[in-house]
């Protein structure tokens, strides 16, 4: 009986442990601007483990935000600028060079991005390459506009 009771509140502190970290996640990330540039940092991967991990990147490329709803990235060397909207968890990049293709799964000039806020941090995860490992970009405020 002893171990069932111990049990029951060793899941239910933990339930509250996990539940709390999660709402002050949310508060954090309420607080973040997209506004400012953005480094990338880091890229998730994983093998087909299960296990994946974040490995570190040197000189990533970079998105600056504006508030009128533009951008600028040298993720391509085509193509430098467009327009962006966010909307819930999506993060829609259109690059404005007329005939901007960069073969990247089925997007021509648009991409989009399933978005979520990390610490001081943004993480991208396309909806436009097969991921079935998972994969991710993770980047770092460097600048505000």
């Amino acid at each position: 009986m002893k171990k069932i009771v111990l049990i029951l509140l060793f899941t239910l502190s933990s339930l509250l442990f996990f539940s709390c970290s999660k709402n002050e996640e949310a508060i954090e990330a309420s607080d973040f601007t997209l506004e400012g540039t953005w480094e990338l940092v880091e890229i998730y991967t994983d093998s087909g483990n299960g296990i994946g991990t974040w490995d570190s990147v040197d000189d990533g490329y970079t998105y600056t935000f504006f508030a009128n709803g533009s951008f600028q990235s040298n993720r391509f060397a085509s193509c430098l600028s467009g327009n962006y909207s966010l909307l819930d968890n999506e993060l829609k990049l259109i690059y404005d060079c007329p005939g901007f293709n960069t073969q990247l799964g089925n997007t021509e000039d648009t991409f989009i991005e399933k978005i979520s806020w990390e610490a001081n941090a943004i993480i991208l995860v396309p909806t436009y390459l097969d991921c079935t490992e998972g994969c991710g970009w993770k980047f770092k405020k460097t600048t505000m506009p």
